[in-house]
């Protein structure tokens, strides 16, 4: 679901825009940033996926945590679940104060506020099989306080959103089924002062998905899986205009997307593994069909060393605001990407790596409303057009190198240096403009150091 940031929508064009995730770091077990040639098991993404698995609550009994930062303040509980402890419950609340002080602080400019709440429940339904149910909801906002009485063009944001996980997991006698449902909704609101909207909407999502993993053989795995979902969404963008309101775009739609993938881990050797897979998907919306392959393999070699390599094609349908509304555009195609990478891994101890990744890109029929930009034709300036529908106009490509070194250790000092250098273009195929994309950054260091004292006491 793309609903689990705290964010501004419907302001910029081309995207959402939000940088707070609505899930509490006190209760992440674990996050898995699938990039490259990944697996697609969910599909109609054309860039990375981010994975969280919120952890279960323990079992052994009831706890409560607190936690304090620059930003916000946190509360957490825990316990088991049931009779002989089968299950276990998990509850955790956020709310930040960092508005408070920038509006103590100065009249003017920008605040930001948000509050979200987790819940997990975990039960056994038997030594085969269990059952989880997991919430997650939150609310922003994001004001501008006023510089001068008659300005129009403040913005008060206010963004909300809930989801609703339930899975069962049962293990067979070779291989684990696992079969889940979600529903999510969304409610977004911008306006001014006076309390008039400049954009308002709402998104509602249900899906189903289910995944099988069987074991064929030592040497052979096979990995499958379905998924159905449907979207509805509304939205509404409206400009006062002197005593009256102008509607710029209303729109409201939905659509059933409905796919599968199948996966094959082969092991050739003992030194070898080749992961090859594809995926077929169909959305209603604009009565399309794609199909996305994708390979990786794994090469063990002399001196502790690792070759990985990966590509594949990834495809993306275009969403609502392409298709229906003032906006909607004609003849769009799936955005497309074709991604390849090789990395060589050297283990220099146990706990020691380093690693060297080159990754090429390639980007097709990406959407873009061309004329609603701001521009210089025969040397005078061309205001956008409001009215401006998307097309399917740029191809590009991103390239670059990346290096990281890392230490993971139970005790002691862990953490990691990396580099990255890429670059990231465009070009229009109708007018031939070319220009530096938005994620074209060339020169990326990150550095993370963890050293544990004690098993009670750590400094990051």
């Amino acid at each position: 679901t793309p609903f689990a940031m705290h964010m501004v929508r419907a302001v910029e064009e081309r995207a959402n825009s939000g940088s707070v995730s609505m899930i509490n770091s006190d209760v992440v077990e674990a996050v898995t940033l699938s990039n490259g040639g990944y697996a697609q098991r969910s599909g109609n993404r054309t860039g990375a996926e981010l994975g969280f698995l919120i952890r279960e609550g323990s079992r052994e009994r009831p706890l409560v945590r607190a936690s304090v930062s620059g930003t916000s303040a946190s509360l957490t509980g825990e316990g088991p679940l049931g009779h002989g402890k089968r299950g276990s419950w998990l509850v955790s609340g956020r709310k930040s104060y960092l508005d408070l002080i920038v509006r103590k602080l100065r009249e003017q400019g920008l605040s930001f506020a948000f509050a979200d709440a987790q819940a997990k429940l975990r039960y056994d339904l038997g030594t085969k099989q269990s059952a989880a149910l997991t919430f997650i909801a939150g609310k922003s906002r994001l004001r501008e306080l006023p510089r001068q009485p008659q300005d129009t063009d403040l913005l008060i944001a206010d963004n909300a959103s809930a989801i609703l996980i339930g899975s069962w997991r049962r293990s067979l006698q070779k291989g684990v089924l696992t079969a889940a449902a979600l529903g999510a909704t969304n409610s977004f609101r911008n306006h001014i002062l006076t309390g008039l909207n400049r954009e308002q909407g709402s998104n509602n999502q249900i899906a189903l998905r289910s995944d099988l993993t069987i074991p064929v053989s030592s040497a052979l795995a096979l990995e499958s899986g379905l998924l159905v979902e449907r979207v509805e969404e509304f939205q509404r963008k409206q400009r006062p205009s002197g005593t009256s309101v102008t509607v710029i775009n209303d729109y409201r739609a939905d659509a059933v997307r409905y796919g599968g993938y199948l996966r094959a881990r082969v092991e050739a050797g003992k030194r070898v593994v080749i992961s090859p897979g594809a995926r077929v998907d169909h959305w209603t919306l604009t009565n399309q069909t794609t199909g996305s392959p994708w390979l990786q393999t794994e090469v063990a070699l002399p001196a502790r060393l690792t070759l990985r390599a990966g590509g594949g094609v990834y495809q993306q349908f275009p969403d609502f605001q392409h298709v229906v509304g003032a906006f909607g555009g004609t003849a769009l195609v799936p955005e497309r990407s074709i991604h390849a990478e090789v990395s060589l891994e050297h283990r220099l101890s146990p706990s020691v790596r380093a690693q060297v990744a080159f990754y090429h890109r390639e980007e097709e029929d990406v959407i873009r409303r061309p004329e609603a930009d701001t521009r210089l034709v025969a040397g005078r300036v061309l205001r956008g057009s409001t009215t401006a529908p998307f097309a399917t106009r740029l191809d590009g490509y991103a390239r670059g190198v990346e290096l990281v070194i890392q230490r993971s250790s139970p005790s002691g000092l862990s953490g990691w240096f990396s580099y990255a250098y890429g670059e990231n273009r465009y070009e229009d195929r109708v007018t031939h403009e070319a220009f530096w994309g938005d994620l074209d950054q060339r020169h990326t260091l990150n550095a993370y150091v963890f050293y544990r004292f004690t098993p009670r006491f750590s400094a990051s």
